[in-house]
């Protein structure tokens, strides 16, 4: 309560990392391995509870960061609470026939992408698949398929854009580009919020 009364002084609006973490974390004893850990459940609600408190007494706006994978509960818990989640174009985009993009929640903060994802620039450049394959994440084999995928998700994602209005028909489009028409697409949603990176710039 007290950390929370502290930073709502200053801030508007406050986003909450790793939301499920006010539900369960994952404990690993120390010096085991990750495998012999357990979730540790939370009093989600009782903590749901102090965060709306605050954030009334603050006229502040709440936003919990709910990416990856994350159980129905949390987000049900966000919309009953009238906490705001996250929108990331680059998790939403995948290789072809998948859909690109769900529809924008409207009460949602929308994004291209977050502190802990490469800058727009690396992401279409593939810079992120050589990170991944310098840390072991990818094997050599599997780069040019990752590749692939990833100029194929360009292509899409220009196509869409290109259907909504916001980029040109040229195919030789540039991240720049496609920076700016992404976030003209978030921005011509529902969406109230859009953020953008300043690495981006």
């Amino acid at each position: 309560k007290d950390y929370l009364r502290h930073h709502l002084q200053h801030a508007s609006i406050l986003r909450i990392d790793h939301i499920m973490g006010l539900h369960r974390l994952y404990w690993v004893p120390k010096g085991m391995p990750a495998n012999h850990g357990a979730y540790v459940t939370y009093p989600a609600e009782e903590q749901y509870a102090v965060l709306s408190i605050e954030s009334h007494r603050h006229s502040a706006t709440i936003v919990g960061e709910n990416l990856g994978t994350v159980p129905p509960e949390v987000d049900q818990s966000l919309k009953r609470h009238g906490i705001r989640g996250m929108f990331v174009s680059q998790y939403e985009v995948a290789p072809p026939p998948r859909k690109l993009f769900r529809t924008v929640p409207k009460r949602s903060v929308a994004s291209l992408n977050t502190h802990d994802m490469p800058p727009f620039a690396a992401f279409c450049a593939g810079l992120d698949l050589e990170d991944r394959l310098d840390l072991g994440l990818l094997k050599p084999d599997e780069l040019p398929a990752e590749q692939l995928a990833r100029s194929g998700i360009l292509a899409s994602l220009r196509k869409l854009l290109h259907r909504q209005g916001t980029i040109g028909d040229d195919p030789n489009f540039s991240a720049g580009d496609l920076l700016v028409a992404g976030l003209g697409h978030l921005s011509s949603s529902s969406v109230e919020l859009v953020l953008l990176n300043l690495e981006d710039l």
